[in-house]
């Protein structure tokens, strides 16, 4: 989904998925959010005072109360790994479930500073906002040159967690990009039907009762969004199934871990554990 500007407070978690899990990226967190809402909004110096103020706020929230608990699951991934002699998809799945409430509660915090920002802005700074949407969206869409395959991504993201691919896990990668099923087209008609609605609550801004409900709408009751698959089964059939197949290779993957590999795998999260704790402290 388009959320990028809503939940701009919720990048912590893009930084630690993109890889950077140092302490000079986390300690750079305010400078980084705050440039991200610049890419969308052009905002006067009131504005943007508030967003440095909503920011400082988020970054002691996250990290007093956030952070221990993205280590306590970490830990418990681990020693769930430990506990199953092999790994099913339905194991990766629960661990996903277990993992919803995190975002889930970034998403929440992420509701009140959108309101305050988003009640303050003017008309040209909303169509100035909707326009860039837009334009990200279109670029999006366009093919890149250098676009690698999914298969290129996902061998680089193995790499990164387990080191040097195996041939057996190659030969995974390769079944399970050949298996995949295009999505675009359903990707498309969810981002329109959100990007339709936001459209409708910054229309609605004056009113913050109203905004409110509405960004609630936007980040936490999102089942509407998904309903304008009900009317293209086989798009959301593809969804499912694009699903399905991704767990069915994580298992795989772990499964056919060496035990170098093993090894390297847990140092990666064991860094994470550490740097998380590391941080919260701070």
């Amino acid at each position: 989904m388009p959320r990028t500007l809503l939940v701009v407070l919720l990048c912590a978690l893009l930084l630690t998925a993109s890889g950077c899990s140092n302490r000079i990226g986390y300690n750079f967190l305010d400078w980084y959010m705050s440039w991200q809402v610049r890419q969308y909004i052009r905002l006067d110096r009131p504005q943007r005072n508030l967003v440095r103020t909503e920011i400082r706020q988020f970054h002691q929230w996250h990290r007093e109360t956030q952070l221990p608990q993205y280590a306590n699951f970490l830990e418990q991934g681990l020693e769930r790994l430990d506990t199953v002699d092999e790994v099913r998809p339905e194991h990766i799945r629960a661990l996903s479930d277990q993992a919803t409430p995190l975002w889930q509660n970034l998403l929440d915090y992420a509701r009140e500073p959108a309101a305050k920002l988003f009640e303050t802005l003017s008309d040209r700074q909303v169509n100035q906002l909707l326009d860039n949407v837009r334009e990200q969206q279109a670029e999006w869409r366009k093919p890149k040159r250098n676009d690698r395959t999914p298969e290129e991504r996902m061998r680089e993201q193995v790499g990164e967690w387990f080191g040097e691919v195996t041939e057996e896990q190659t030969a995974y990668i390769e079944t399970w990009s050949e298996n995949l099923k295009p999505t675009v087209d359903q990707r498309e008609t969810l981002h329109g039907r959100w990007l339709a609605e936001l459209e409708q609550v910054l229309a609605r801004r004056d009113d913050r009762e109203a905004l409110e409900k509405g960004l609630h709408r936007l980040l936490i009751d999102t089942d509407w969004v998904y309903e304008a698959l009900d009317e293209q089964p086989e798009e959301k059939e593809s969804d499912v199934y694009n699903q399905d197949i991704a767990l069915i290779l994580l298992a795989q993957l772990l499964n056919s871990r060496t035990e170098a590999q093993d090894r390297h795998f847990r140092d990666k999260v064991t860094g994470y554990i550490n740097d998380f704790r590391d941080w919260a402290e701070r």
